[in-house]
């Protein structure tokens, strides 16, 4: 339903609200059914998803990812916070054994945790190579030292600390639930024990694993890039037709975009790519010129804050569109 919906609605914000209502509707429906809300949540992320690039429309996605981003990372703050209130009580609530003893477990706990993970990765793509002997599989498998960096990059954190905050303190008879407050020290001391150790100890795991980088998907994006292009240079005369555009228009536009497929389809070496970060840099520069030119001409009154703020909105997108993905991650 939410997809025929979002295929008829073109506004950023009513879409942005419903991308926030979705998650909920479908866990009070699930709720209401008896069935699993968490699994509704999930299988709605996975149909909207899939279905996104066709239904949501570009504006929309940049707004919805920003917002998202933002949503995400206070969330996980509000977590940690509310781990650093949680810590000092649960210290205080631990009765039935020494500080020392809930340190010892929570300790345990963490090597069993980094142990377990490390054991699952090596036995499923052992399991995985049994079932699947094709060669497209077998070209994709990977070392063990390859294996064992991605086994250590698994640290725990906010669902972790949630699963473990969301412990009732009663049972349903009224009883209390029995060392509720360790299962909380033992889920910190684990999520601070893996950043500290964990992260710290990850980029000479990697080194020491080899890790370059996946080449498939730099191949896959090269690959998704170029045949895009071809099928805009193939479609660009019926939709320069079907609009009135000049051939002028349609011959500039075909130039750009056959220099850009040149580009991908050749590769591109050291040189090739300075030139472009020359180029990059050289239209951020002058776009930088640009803003301080309408910045000045809002100041003196020659315009007025609402015809800044269109130009700025252009000038906004541009640059986005210089610097790329990768520095918006």
């Amino acid at each position: 339903m939410v997809v025929l919906v979002r295929r008829r609605l073109d506004d950023r914000l009513r879409e942005g609200a419903l991308s926030v209502l979705t998650p909920f509707t479908a866990f009070f429906l699930a709720e209401t059914v008896h069935s699993s809300g968490v699994l509704a949540v999930v299988v709605a992320g996975l149909v909207l998803s899939y279905a996104g690039p066709r239904v949501i429309r570009a504006p929309s996605r940049v707004m919805a990812y920003n917002f998202w981003d933002l949503t995400t990372f206070l969330i996980n703050g509000s977590l940690f916070v509310l781990l650093g209130m949680q810590i000092p009580r649960a210290v205080r609530s631990i009765t039935s054994m020494s500080p020392a003893m809930a340190l010892t477990i929570a300790a345990v706990v963490t090597v069993v945790v980094v142990a377990t993970r490390l054991v699952w990765v090596h036995v499923s793509a052992y399991v995985l190579w049994a079932i699947d002997r094709r060669a497209s599989q077998r070209d994709r498998r990977e070392g063990w030292r390859s294996r064992t960096a991605s086994g250590w990059a698994g640290f725990r954190g906010a669902v972790s600390l949630a699963a473990a905050l969301a412990v009732p303190t009663t049972t349903a008879s009224g009883a209390p639930v029995r060392e509720r407050d360790l299962i909380i020290f033992c889920t910190a001391v684990a999520i601070v024990l893996m950043m500290l150790i964990q992260g710290t100890t990850l980029p000479a795991v990697v080194g020491w694993a080899g890790l370059m980088g996946d080449q498939e998907r730099v191949d896959e994006v090269q690959r998704a890039r170029q045949l895009a292009t071809e099928a805009g240079l193939a479609a660009l005369p019926e939709v320069a037709a079907s609009l009135g555009v000049s051939q002028d228009a349609v011959d500039r536009l075909r130039a750009d975009y056959q220099r850009h497929l040149d580009d991908v389809t050749s590769g591109e070496g050291h040189e090739a790519l300075q030139a472009r970060d020359l180029d990059r840099r050289l239209r951020l520069g002058v776009l930088d010129h640009k803003r301080r030119e309408i910045t000045r001409l809002r100041d003196a009154n020659e315009i007025d804050n609402i015809v800044l703020r269109e130009v700025q909105a252009a000038m906004d997108i541009e640059e986005i569109r210089l610097l790329g993905p990768e520095t918006n991650d």
